[in-house]
């Protein structure tokens, strides 16, 4: 495999990453009576957005699984890389 497709597939892994998270946070913020942006927002001035992020973070588990069943080891390593950026986006926003 050239370092071309290697790459595109952990560029592909890494926004399947990115787009769960986004849907996580998106999914929790349905429990709230305020739109997204707003829960956003306010979950940034109270000081939870890490904990919001490290629960969106939990939707990580399907593509993890799904690029582990198909063997698409290199998706998976994308998928590493965005589970990292979440992991030290939590840390930034915990210890700000």
């Amino acid at each position: 495999m050239n370092t071309k497709k290697i790459v595109l597939n952990m560029g592909i892994g890494f926004l399947v990453t990115i787009l769960c998270n986004v849907a996580g946070v998106y999914f929790i913020s349905e429990f709230s009576d305020l739109g997204f942006f707003d829960f956003i927002n306010i979950s940034l001035e109270n000081g939870s957005f890490a904990g919001i992020v490290a629960l969106g973070a939990l939707m990580d588990f399907l593509p993890f699984f799904v690029f582990l069943k198909k063997g698409s080891f290199y998706r998976l390593r994308g998928v590493l890389i965005g589970v990292l950026l979440a992991a030290i986006t939590v840390l930034i926003f915990k210890f700000k």
